[in-house]
């Protein structure tokens, strides 16, 4: 059918002659056409898959996860069967599985639905699986402070329904948050309770994750023989599951301790294996942050200046883009307000001392995150100091100016 649709359609377009204005508007309802055909062949297969099992929705769309047509059928199907039956825990299920299809924003409406219809009725897996992904959503955005009230809500709700698989998945994105407000050793601390558990379960996979996040907390207190010493023992491990985000996570971690141990060229050689592999359709922007962000640390050490502040403001064009601010990202600007300092750059100097003066805003507001350092009190005071001096100084030019004119 779709073949002879097409063989037509090509063969009306190619071989009778009519005006130009007149094929386009042909392209425009043979197009419109194969979408209503489509639309209601997809709807009638919905239909029949109500019949199926649950069990056989589930496995099918999530082996036919990138494909979007197909998981969407299969979620909406789940949800229409869910319906059916009067089932809320297998409804939220089925919402559950149309977020993955959807943007966040256009989640949303699937995200509050499994909150509402689970409100009154928590099941085995809802509303903590919805409240886990929101917290990570918040996580990745920066916004700690509803990050950890989601989590919260979560752990709660785990409790309740006594999933103890998903408890420790709570703690596991606990310690990631941890790790980014700073706290470094408590991350440690519930990533080792985590441990055993992965291990009890046989999940290579976790194992593998949570053994980065150990490592890459490591690398954060500045102890980058402790970081390779476990990064260089899964390398080898993760190669077994063929998950290429891991991969360059782990790659990633090398790098740093390079970096910290001042073998600038290995710390580089880490970084090229990664970008040499790095597959655009499992973009992720903190990844690549980091990557641009050692890019330019290794090359500033190496004198090559010019190279290193290029990649500087990529981080800052990333960061900006996706509103994303990180203790990373405090340390950009900070190298990026140095070099303008030392060039005696004002406006440069100015525009840098501010994005690093709010990157310290989000980050004390979202989490107290400055309240680790003891001198961050005295930092701020300096660098307001030092944006005052600046101010003064470009209005002092600007008067100069005036005056020659």
């Amino acid at each position: 059918m779709y073949f002879i649709k097409n063989h037509f359609q090509n063969y009306l377009l190619h071989n009778i002659r009519i005006p130009y204005y007149s094929k386009k508007w042909m392209y425009i309802f043979f197009f419109l056409f194969s979408q209503i055909v489509f639309s209601q062949t997809q709807k009638k297969e919905i239909e029949l898959l109500q019949n199926k099992s649950f069990s056989f929705l589930e496995e099918k769309y999530w082996k036919s996860v990138q494909n979007k047509n197909a998981e969407e059928k299969y979620a909406e199907a789940y949800i229409l069967k869910g319906k059916k039956e009067k089932d809320t825990t297998e409804i939220s299920n089925g919402y559950y599985m149309m977020i993955y299809s959807k943007t966040y924003q256009k989640a949303k409406i699937y995200i509050d639905s499994i909150i509402e219809i689970t409100k009154n009725n928590i099941n085995f897996y809802q509303p903590a699986k919805v409240y886990l992904l929101t917290a990570t959503d918040y996580g990745n955005k920066g916004n700690y402070v509803s990050a950890f009230k989601s989590l919260k809500k979560a752990e709660n709700s785990a409790i309740i329904s006594g999933n103890k698989s998903l408890l420790f998945e709570i703690k596991y994105i606990n310690s990631r948050l941890k790790t980014d407000i700073g706290s470094y050793e408590e991350s440690n601390k519930i990533l080792k309770e985590v441990m055993p558990y992965t291990k009890e379960k046989g999940n290579i996979r976790s194992q593998i994750i949570s053994s980065w996040a150990i490592g890459n907390n490591y690398n954060l207190l500045k102890q980058p023989d402790s970081a390779l010493k476990i990064t260089e023992k899964i390398i080898p491990l993760s190669l077994k599951t063929r998950d290429s985000v891991i991969y360059y996570k782990l790659l990633l971690s090398t790098a740093i301790s390079y970096y910290d141990k001042e073998n600038y060229q290995a710390s580089l050689d880490s970084i090229f294996k990664i970008k040499k592999l790095y597959d655009t359709n499992n973009y992720n922007y903190s990844i690549d942050i980091l990557i641009n962000l050692y890019l330019a640390k290794n090359y500033l050490k190496q004198n090559k200046t010019d190279l290193g502040v290029n990649f500087l403001k990529k981080v800052d064009t990333i960061s900006t883009s996706n509103s994303y601010y990180h203790s990373s990202i405090r340390e950009n600007y900070s190298l990026l307000y140095d070099y303008y300092k030392e060039k005696k750059d004002v406006k440069d100097q100015l525009l840098y001392i501010n994005k690093l003066l709010k990157t310290d805003s989000i980050l004390d507001n979202d989490f107290r995150y400055m309240l680790k350092n003891k001198n961050t009190k005295i930092v701020a005071e300096q660098l307001n100091s030092e944006k005052e001096a600046i101010i003064k100084s470009l209005k002092k030019n600007d008067y100069k100016k005036k005056v020659i004119v």
